[in-house]
This record gives structure tokens, C-alpha cells and sequence, in this order.
């Protein structure tokens, strides 16, 4: 059996990412954004989950994995450790069942919003994440915006759009019409 080490990022090095995530949320004013580090959830995935922490875990995980070519097939997929939400998708999901989630939730200046699942995302503990993680995504399910995971056989195997979303994604360039 081989054993593999996955590198983890320093927790005090953490910090530096999520501010740099700011950074990045601000330059770009996305639709939908996340920062994450991997805190938990299966070692190896060829293994059923051992319980629902696992499973929910992995699905944060998920939802911070942004590719192009998932997001224009199935939208977002949920809330990361702090995730981005531009004014796209709050009108999908609704300002006030935002303003309202009962996670930490910042309005930013280009109307869009940052939301950490717990205050220093970074520093928090699993049970403390999935927790947030569970009641904000029971608190924007009704907008059915986020994409629904497909579980088979104790994997995620994909997702299907969210039955309201409507997949954003045009790229405002300086100097463009």
C-alpha cells in the first residue's frame, strides 16, 4: 500500500490567502468566487464516507473547485470556507435571503458579497465549518440557484444546474465594449 502525504499550507500562511482572495474578488468583481484549504473529509477517495461529515466536508471542497468547464454546465456549487457572491448571482439567490444567512456576511463595495462560513475561516475547526456550512446551504435552498450533487455508490459524481441559475460569465476587459 502506498501512503501519500498531502501538503498542507501553514496556517499562518492561510490568511495571507484569503486576503489575497480579497485582492483578487475585488480586482475581478466575479459572479461567483471562493477561497478554501482542505481541512478534512476522506484520505482516500475510493473509500465510502464514513459518515456525513466526510461527505459534506468533501462537498465544501467542491464548491471551492471553480473550473470553466463545470461552471458553464452546472454553476455553482455551493459555499466554500468564504465565497464570493457578485451581484449576478444575488439577484438569483435574493439580497435579503443573503443579508440574512446566519454566516458572516460582508456587502462590498462593487455590490457584491463575501460570505465566511465562520469568522478566520482559516483557523476554524471541521465541525465548526460543516455546521455553517449545513445551515447556509438549507438557508439559500429554496432560491435553487446552487447545483445539486450527485452522489452514487458514496462519490460525488457530479452536479446538476440549479434549477433557477442562470449561468453568468462575461468577462468585462478594460477598454472593451
Amino acid at each position: 500500500m502506498i501512503t501519500l502525504e498531502v501538503p498542507t499550507l501553514p496556517l499562518a500562511a492561510r490568511a495571507s490567502l484569503f486576503e489575497f482572495a480579497d485582492e483578487l474578488a475585488n480586482t475581478f468583481e466575479p459572479d461567483f468566487g471562493a477561497a478554501h484549504v482542505w481541512v478534512g473529509g476522506r484520505a482516500d477517495d475510493d473509500e465510502p464516507f464514513a459518515n456525513d461529515d466526510e461527505r459534506d466536508a468533501e462537498l465544501m471542497q467542491y464548491a471551492s473547485s471553480l473550473a470553466p468547464v463545470d461552471y458553464y454546465k452546472e454553476g455553482p456549487q455551493g459555499f466554500a470556507m468564504r465565497t464570493y457572491i457578485g451581484p449576478h448571482f444575488a439577484k438569483q439567490l435574493g439580497t435579503e435571503r443573503i443579508e440574512t444567512l446566519p454566516v458572516v456576511v460582508e456587502k462590498l463595495a462593487w455590490d457584491g458579497y463575501k460570505i465566511d462560513l465562520v469568522p478566520e475561516p482559516w483557523h476554524a475547526a471541521l465541525s465548526a465549518l460543516l455546521a455553517a456550512w449545513r445551515a447556509a446551504t438549507s438557508h439559500v435552498a429554496p432560491a435553487e440557484v446552487f447545483a445539486i450533487p450527485e452522489i452514487d455508490d458514496d462519490a460525488i459524481v457530479g452536479y446538476t444546474k440549479g434549477k433557477r441559475a442562470e449561468i453568468g460569465g462575461v468577462a468585462k476587459i478594460e477598454g472593451e465594449r
